[in-house]
């Protein structure tokens, strides 16, 4: 069990209202995550992916944590060395962004845990299935892939075309270049008003059949989707251009239907 510093609360609704006050005064719940009710139940405050912050037992963290250490692991010793290879780029990356006001970095698998047993050979956890994105990236994926599994279909990255693409399970397969598989591609945080009708076409293209709840839920899901996350032009000083190139951005255009995906 890790060595954890508990703080008293009253109440679950209690621990939220401090852990709020202390993330607007630190900027994060760092050191200030679990929490003791007077009858002795434990338990941990988390910012979830919209910001709001929710109570949940410590022992749901522990779990998630086990199954997010087995999927991070790598195939081999020489994949694992260039992992911290990375991980040291990455640092210096954004001690470099954070002196120009650019957004972070972090790094975002190619797949998530719930595709991560369609490998056949390396790992999830190994570089090459990995890749540096925005926070406000990863957090865009993080939403799309939720919306995805409820429509049964998965979510990868495409480098190639520096966007998502959205995968029908049925064809996902992450060892391929997704561009070669059927799906959707999404460009990082751009609207996804088209996505629910774009999806649909590539599942009957392939002939796999939808059945009509499932029509209805993609005929409905644009009008329940979030407002896209603004974000700027993407343009640069020149001086900026090197860490542009590093981190592998570029001016983000707003989603157009892919003919070609069709």
């Amino acid at each position: 069990m890790p060595q954890r510093k508990y703080f008293s609360a009253k109440s679950k609704e209690d621990a939220i209202l401090k852990a709020e006050k202390y993330r607007q005064k630190h900027g994060n719940l760092k050191g200030n995550s679990f929490y003791r009710l007077p009858d002795g139940e434990q338990i941990r405050v988390r910012q979830k992916d919209d910001g709001r912050l929710s109570a949940e037992n410590p022992a749901t963290k522990d779990k998630a944590d086990s199954k997010r250490k087995s999927f991070e692991q790598p195939s081999t010793d020489s994949a694992y060395q260039q992992n911290l290879e990375d991980k040291k780029l990455r640092k210096q990356i954004n001690n470099e962004a954070s002196l120009y006001e650019l957004e972070r970095v972090r790094n975002e698998h190619l797949v998530n845990q719930r595709n991560s047993a369609n490998f056949s050979s390396g790992a999830p956890g190994d570089p090459p299935n990995q890749m540096p994105i925005t926070e406000s990236s990863a957090q865009f994926k993080n939403k799309l892939e939720k919306q995805a599994a409820k429509l049964g279909a998965s979510v990868t990255i495409d480098p190639a075309n520096e966007s998502f693409r959205v995968i029908p399970d049925a064809n996902f397969d992450p060892l391929p270049d997704p561009s070669t598989l059927p799906g959707v591609n999404v460009p990082f945080n751009s609207s996804l008003d088209n996505l629910a009708s774009d999806l649909k076409k590539v599942v009957i293209k392939q002939g796999k059949g939808l059945s009509q709840l499932v029509f209805k839920t993609l005929k409905n899901m644009s009008k329940t989707m979030p407002n896209p996350i603004p974000v700027g032009s993407g343009e640069m000083d020149e001086d900026l251009m090197t860490i542009s190139e590093r981190l592998r951005i570029v001016p983000i255009e707003p989603y157009q239907q892919r003919t070609d995906d069709f």
